[in-house]
């Protein structure tokens, strides 16, 4: 046993990264799949070097897609990640209801390893969605007889798959139904829901603006959603100081409306090589834990 094994330090995590093969707005370049993946791992190592660079030395990687862990999958299987990574997560993006400015709200579900296996049975094939006189649950399978159903023209599989992907929206209460029924999945599971204009729970407006506005139609569900996840997607600076209890409610009231602290972090979202780990402004997310899915779960008890 090595008795200096480096621990809890602060090394950068990138919770959000989509790879080729994306669901939706696959931007990575290259002729083929093939090229694409080729180019991806060509530009992540060429990006992360041989990790003597603190500032590029990514530590943590979480492979998103919607609805669908196929891509984490891969990456696990062709092993061609640099040594300096040392976990991959996967993290299934979902869209939820009411509507934000510009769509859904997009909350992730970021699973530990441990629990992969068993996604499929437990997680996708539990989700619902209601589209005429039939329900359909997130299999590829039904996502693509849904598609098929919502354009009756679509043939090919593929472009099926992902227009039910594109329709497939779930209500909060479902959500929390899955997790209540299954507390073992819940606790292998990190949910974190974005918190920008276009696609977050703030919607048109700062979180601040809307926490301490008096009878809005929305705050209920503000608040629930809230209530239910663990992390909140932003790197804005009014929204770390608020959900750490530093701005116009303290810690106590914030605990009081939404559960706990929350801790926000922040990922590249990057649908392109350009956009690997390189987010808006060089806000890079910087987390001090153990490189491990329980390493992230700690920062749930300390923000």
């Amino acid at each position: 046993m090595n008795l200096f094994e480096r621990g809890s330090e602060w090394r950068r995590w990138d919770l959000h990264v989509h790879t080729p093969g994306t669901q939706k707005n696959d931007q990575y370049e290259g002729q083929t799949m093939k090229e694409k993946w080729d180019k991806f791992y060509s530009a992540i190592e060429a990006y992360i070097g041989d990790g003597t660079n603190p500032l590029k030395n990514i530590a943590v990687i979480g492979i998103t897609d919607y609805l669908s862990i196929d891509n984490y999958l891969k990456v696990i299987k062709d092993r061609r990640m640099p040594e300096g990574v040392k976990l991959i997560l996967p993290n299934v993006e979902l869209r939820l209801l009411p509507l934000a400015k510009n769509s859904p709200i997009n909350i992730h579900c970021i699973f530990s390893p441990d629990i992969v296996e068993a996604l499929e049975h437990r997680f996708f094939a539990k989700l619902h969605f209601t589209f005429g006189s039939r329900t359909y649950g997130a299999s590829k399978r039904e996502l693509i007889e849904l598609g098929k159903a919502c354009e009756s023209t679509i043939t090919e599989e593929e472009c099926a798959y992902k227009r039910g992907i594109d329709q497939f929206v779930l209500e909060l209460s479902d959500l929390e139904d899955l997790f209540k029924k299954d507390p073992e999945l819940r606790e292998k599971t990190i949910i974190v829901v974005s918190n920008n204009r276009r696609d977050g729970v703030s919607g048109i407006v700062t979180h601040e603006d809307f926490a301490v506005e008096n009878g809005s139609q929305m705050d209920a569900i503000r608040r629930e959603i809230y209530q239910f996840t663990d992390m909140i997607f932003s790197s804005s600076d009014s929204d770390i100081k608020y959900f750490l209890g530093q701005k116009s409610d303290n810690e106590e009231t914030v605990k009081e409306k939404y559960r706990s602290l929350k801790a926000c972090i922040h990922g590249s979202d990057a649908h392109s090589n350009k956009q690997l780990f390189e987010p808006h402004n060089q806000r890079y997310c910087w987390i001090k834990a153990n490189p491990t899915f329980n390493g992230l779960r700690q920062v749930i008890y300390e923000p």
